[in-house]
């Protein structure tokens, strides 16, 4: 009968092992995960002869069950599959199974790889999502380059309004050498109404 355990677990060697070894499941047993290999755990303890229980730390949580959609060797990759069941073959491998399967919906139990975690759909996600933080980083630097436009319009449009002042102030010189007053005091107010919309621009 299938079950699931947490970490550390027993599980027959398939060979001898040392102390602190990474390991990887073979048939229903552990044995050494080498260079190429996805490993499960480490050994806590020195299993001096192959068939002894191997006590393993595993790199998840411990181990789950699963409902098989069929057919399962003991010590196979197991897939996800429809209807969160487990399945022989797929995208996204889960992990190793202890035991095997021999029908649907037997339910058997498998350890769940730790650098399995991340899938191919992941780093399709976090590559998407480059793409987007990209695009909305050129956007921003469209937008700065609109900023830049609209501050040299604003510019421009203060060197006209700096024009005009002059105009009128060569306006309001020409009228006090030829006395008349009431004229100078309308460009006063002229000006002052310039200089007022030359602030609010710049705000």
């Amino acid at each position: 009968m299938s079950q699931q355990s947490d970490s550390p677990k027993s599980i027959t060697s398939g060979e001898t092992l040392a102390i602190w070894r990474r390991v990887r499941i073979s048939g229903a047993t552990v044995v050494y995960a080498d260079a190429t290999h996805h490993g499960i755990g480490v050994t806590q303890a020195v299993v001096g002869t192959s068939g002894d229980e191997a006590t393993i730390r595993l790199d998840t949580q411990g181990t789950q069950k699963g409902v098989a959609t069929g057919a399962i060797s003991a010590g196979a990759a197991v897939y996800a599959a429809a209807d969160g069941k487990i399945a022989s073959s797929g995208t996204v491998e889960l992990g190793k199974c202890l035991e095997a399967a021999t029908a649907a919906n037997d339910v058997i139990e498998y350890v769940p790889e730790a650098d399995k975690a991340v899938g191919v759909s992941d780093v399709n996600v976090w590559i998407s999502d480059y793409v987007w933080a990209s695009s909305d980083v050129t956007a921003n630097t469209s937008d700065i380059v609109v900023l830049k436009s609209d501050i040299t319009t604003g510019a421009s449009d203060i060197t006209v309004n700096a024009s005009n002042l002059s105009v009128m102030v060569s306006d309001a010189l020409l009228a006090h050498a030829a006395g008349d007053w009431a004229n100078v005091s309308d460009i006063k107010v002229t000006i002052a109404e310039i200089i007022a919309a030359m602030s609010d621009a710049l705000l």
